[in-house]
C-alpha cells in the first residue's frame, strides 16, 4: 500500500491511519498551507525560512557525507595495509612497486574523490564549478 520512502515513521503511519495515499496528500497539504499561514501571522519572511531550512538541511548532508566518507577512507586504507601485511606474512610475492602504489594511492585518491565529491555537492555561492 505505501510505496517510497518517508522522511519518518509517523508519515508511515499518517497514511496508513487515513487509509490511503491520496488523503495523505492531502492531509500534508493542508499541514504545509497552515505552515505557510502561520509564518505571514507571526511575521516571518517565507523566502528567508526556505533559505534558513535549506541551509540546515545543507548542513546535515554535509555532516553525513563526511561521516559516510570517513569511514570509507578508514574502511579501504585498512584493507590496503591488510594486504601489506598478508603479503608479508603468508609470502604473496607482490611487488614492492604494487605495496608502495597501494599504500601510497588508496588515501590520496579518496581525499581527491572527496574534494570533487563535496566541491560538486556543494558549491560555494561565489565559486564557478566549470572552472577545473
Amino acid at each position: 500500500m505505501f510505496r517510497g520512502k518517508s522522511s519518518s515513521a509517523n508519515e508511515k503511519e499518517d497514511c496508513i491511519a487515513y487509509g490511503s495515499r491520496e488523503e495523505f496528500r492531502k492531509n500534508l497539504e493542508e499541514k504545509k498551507i497552515d505552515i505557510i499561514k502561520q509564518l505571514l501571522e507571526s511575521d516571518i519572511d517565507p523566502q528567508l525560512f526556505d533559505v534558513l531550512i535549506q541551509n540546515e538541511v545543507d548542513r546535515r548532508l554535509k555532516v553525513r557525507f563526511g561521516i559516510t566518507f570517513l569511514v570509507l577512507t578508514f574502511l579501504f586504507t585498512t584493507a590496503s595495509y591488510a594486504i601489506v601485511i598478508c603479503n608479508g606474512i603468508f609470502k604473496w610475492n607482490i611487488s614492492e612497486t604494487a605495496i608502495a602504489a597501494l599504500i601510497i594511492e588508496t588515501p590520496i585518491q579518496f581525499i581527491g574523490l572527496l574534494y570533487i565529491i563535496a566541491r560538486n555537492l556543494f558549491p560555494q555561492s561565489g565559486s564557478n564549478i566549470s572552472k577545473t
